[in-house]
């Protein structure tokens, strides 16, 4: 007799949702925007550092060009030349107020223009420095939002991604648990459909031979009996075969329906479990839904911030690059102004220039009006005639300019003098020889007959204002000679001798001024000695103050001497014009005789209240 079991089919769990969570693209081109932004901005932090420091170069620059320009050498108050020519002096007078009237609306002028300049760069200066704290501000501001939205997305990814991989494992870790359990119920959900078809078979089988053996039993006896009985036994032997029949199929009816009862259990327990996992599935995916939903919103916001802070940056740049062009464009106009201040500087300079020539050429005339009849009439001079012993043919360049600018300063001073030439003439060279002590210099000068130096002498003379005492003019003063010691080495020639050839007189005698010019050998800025000052004579004076001899001037002299003229013109003049008013006796220590005063007198030189005066201060 047969049986019948059915195994149960293992049941296999497949998820038709995502197991596993994608995973989140990080915002790589964010990053490199924030990093972008950060070089532009310490770009920019460099070139307003730069801008101001070109500004400021500027300012200094600007300044020191203002006072430069409005710097005006002061010109000192030139004492009134004493004459009997109302109308010059009333000229000069004009003159010197056209002059000082103009120099005070120059200097007002300038004033003005400097206020106003240094007013505009204070201003500018304010509105640059304004703008430098409002740039830094809004640049530290950037930075600092930036800073801190890179700080915070950083923190966030790193969050999240920290979040969804533990989710992700999890998740995985539960999807392998859960399978693992599964596994495990379907391997004991099988072992335990085994056991109970393997014990109930058992338990069938065992009952089955019971009831077979009990059948054999019964049928042995009731085959006995039926032998016994006969046809009575027959019926009795189907009754029994039909009630063991009835009892099989019941038993294998139990054993059916309590492995189906077995079965629907297992499915009902199988069946809640993979409901629990699929819930658990459904909220991880929503979890992890959920979390790149934050994270989309958070990249997106930072993408907000990220286009607010370029747009920011952008305008600061405009701004600064406005300014930029708003400065250069002011600096142009002060660049213009200048210019304009440094023409009309110019023009002032150039209406200067024509007054102070103006008022020296009329005192010049003025000066040299009665020169010579003062030279020649005073009875303090007495003129003699003057030899200038040189050579012809010398080929000595320093002999030669010696020789011509003796001679020109001479015919300057209408002095009458002789040229004598020692290469024709013998006899004029052993005269030389017998009275000028041994000097072998050419040229000599001679006065009277009289050796009286040779030209380091009379440049010496002219430059101490003693050429009336050299040339022996003077009857009361002697000339003051220069140490032996300090002479210039200039090589002339010896006896009329050519030295070598080529090498010149140096670039000087006198200037306009009444100073002499510095050369190479000799120290700059060394004043005449108080001895040659008051020993300087009337027509060297006149001299110095005359028009001609500017023609002694140097190039390189008048040049070094050019940067305030005015002052150096007002100090000459008023040192020779106080030295002229003591050699026509005032404030000497000789007293003039009658005579020799009402000669001043006649000659205009003093006027009656300067004789009063000086005998005042004699009596006194």
């Amino acid at each position: 007799m047969g049986t019948q079991s059915t195994t149960p089919t293992p049941i296999r769990k497949t998820l038709t949702s995502s197991s596993t969570a994608s995973t989140s693209t990080r915002p790589v081109t964010d990053a490199t925007k924030v990093k972008m932004l950060s070089s532009q901005l310490s770009g920019l932090q460099e070139k307003h550092d730069q801008t101001l420091k070109l500004l400021q170069e500027q300012e200094e620059r600007l300044k020191r060009e203002l006072e430069e320009l409005s710097t005006i050498p002061s010109d000192q108050q030139r004492k009134p030349i004493p004459s009997d020519t109302q109308d010059v002096l009333q000229e000069m007078e004009e003159l010197r107020s056209q002059f000082q009237n103009a120099k005070e609306q120059h200097e007002k002028a300038l004033e003005d223009i400097a206020a106003e300049r240094a007013l505009e760069i204070s201003r500018l200066k304010e509105s640059h420095e304004a703008l430098l704290l409002a740039m830094t501000q809004e640049r530290d501001t950037v930075s600092e939002s930036l800073k801190v939205l890179k700080e915070s997305r950083e923190l966030s990814e790193q969050e999240k991604d920290d979040r969804v991989k533990a989710l992700e494992e999890q998740m995985e870790s539960a999807l392998q648990g859960h399978s693992e359990v599964v596994a495990q119920h379907a391997i004991a959900l099988e072992n335990l459909r085994d056991e109970i078809e393997a014990a109930w078979n058992l338990k069938l089988e065992s009952r089955i031979q019971a009831l077979e053996k009990e059948h054999k039993d019964l049928l042995g006896a009731a085959e006995d009996k039926v032998e016994k009985t006969g046809h009575s036994g027959e019926v009795a032997m189907q009754q029994l075969k039909d009630s063991f029949a009835e009892q099989i199929k019941e038993l294998e009816d139990e054993k059916e329906s309590r492995i189906l009862e077995l079965i629907a259990q297992h499915e009902v327990e199988l069946q809640a479990e993979k409901d629990k996992f699929v819930q658990q599935a459904d909220a991880h995916e929503e979890l992890i839904s959920q979390i790149k939903e934050q994270h989309e919103q958070v990249v997106g916001k930072l993408k907000i911030r990220l286009e607010s802070t370029e747009n920011a940056l952008e305008a600061v740049q405009s701004e600064l690059s406005q300014v930029q062009a708003d400065t250069q464009e002011e600096l142009q106009d002060i660049r213009q102004a200048m210019e304009e201040i440094r023409k009309l500087l110019a023009q002032k300079e150039t209406e200067n220039a024509d007054l102070e020539r103006r008022i020296q050429e009329l005192n010049d005339d003025m000066e040299n009006a009665s020169m010579d009849t003062k030279l020649k009439n005073n009875k303090k001079f007495k003129v003699k005639l003057v030899q200038i012993f040189g050579s012809s043919v010398s080929g000595n360049l320093k002999v030669k300019r010696a020789q011509k600018a003796i001679s020109d300063a001479l015919e300057q001073l209408e002095i009458e003098y002789e040229f004598v030439d020692v290469s024709s003439s013998e006899d004029a060279k052993n005269q030389m020889r017998r009275k000028n002590g041994g000097e072998s210099q050419l040229p000599q000068v001679f006065s009277g007959g009289e050796y009286r130096g040779v030209y380091d002498d009379f440049e010496y003379a002219i430059e101490t204002h003693q050429l009336t005492q050299f040339l022996g003019f003077d009857r009361v003063k002697a000339f003051v000679p220069r140490h032996k010691g300090d002479h210039y080495d200039y090589n002339l020639a010896q006896d009329g001798e050519d030295a070598e050839q080529g090498a010149g007189l140096p670039d000087l005698v006198i200037n306009g001024l009444g100073n002499r010019l510095a050369t190479p050998d000799t120290p700059t800025g060394s004043p005449p000695s108080s001895s040659g000052r008051r020993s300087s004579d009337l027509g060297t004076s006149m001299y110095l103050l005359s028009p001609s001899s500017n023609r002694f001037q140097s190039t390189s002299s008048l040049a070094s001497n050019s940067s305030s003229p005015s002052q150096a013109w007002d100090g000459a003049l008023k040192e020779d014009l106080t030295q002229a008013r003591h050699d026509l006796g005032f404030h000497s220590t000789v007293t003039p005789d009658d005579d020799e005063l009402d000669e001043l007198l006649e000659n205009g030189a003093v006027s009656e209240a300067d004789i009063e005066a000086m005998l005042a201060t004699v009596h006194v």
